[in-house]
């Protein structure tokens, strides 16, 4: 209220004033995703991208892990994890990952240039902040689960811009992150549809 301009990529507003910006229109991309040319077009996908922030207080990562390991298992697939500084959870994340031997799953602990871990793979699982509009600015087929309230009021993150919102993690069953998974796997014409809206956005 008692700032001359707001600017806020993620929150909406109720009441519209002046002096406030929200929405995609107003993200600041960082220069490592403007300088990265486009990602190139493929018919088959062999790469799933884990990132869930730097802490990830719900340990969301474990979670997608355990819910998709059979079918990426099943499918070859490739999984990359990038985790922060603030991730206390590399004991057991490392425990399932060596008890699942056939699983194929790179664990990256810190990363200066998370675009270049984005450009290279094929779909992301992520929390609803900001990543949400990174991965877009790729056109990375991108499902999103929520760490916590608020993040489900980030309304980037819908079908409207062409990602799958599964909402708060809490109300997010292991099927729901497996079929979410197998839907983009197994329907080439959706994944257009999705990287079509996001191909639209201004970011």
């Amino acid at each position: 209220d008692k700032a001359d301009l707001v600017i806020n990529a993620l929150y909406p507003h109720q009441k519209p004033k002046k002096n406030v910006l929200v929405g995609p229109d107003f993200f600041c991309l960082r220069d490592e995703f403007l300088f990265l040319g486009n990602k190139t077009k493929k018919n088959s996908f062999n790469r799933i991208l884990l990132t869930f922030g730097g802490v990830d207080e719900g340990n969301i990562t474990l979670s997608v892990l355990k819910s998709i390991s059979h079918l990426c298992i099943e499918k070859n697939l490739m999984i990359e994890v990038v985790t922060g500084p603030g991730y206390p959870h590399h004991n057991d994340l490392q425990s399932f990952i060596s008890q699942n031997d056939k699983l194929k799953c790179d664990v990256i602990k810190k990363t200066n240039r998370i675009s270049e871990h984005m450009l290279k793979c094929d779909i992301a699982f992520t929390s609803g902040g900001r990543t949400v509009l990174e991965l877009a600015s790729l056109k990375v087929p991108t499902i999103v689960i929520c760490q916590n309230d608020r993040e489900t009021t980030h309304t980037f993150a819908s079908k409207k811009n062409g990602i799958i919102n599964l909402g708060h993690r809490n109300k997010v069953s292991s099927k729901k992150i497996e079929d979410s998974l197998l839907e983009l796997l197994e329907n080439q014409e959706f994944v257009s549809q999705m990287q079509k809206k996001m191909s639209s956005l201004k970011l």
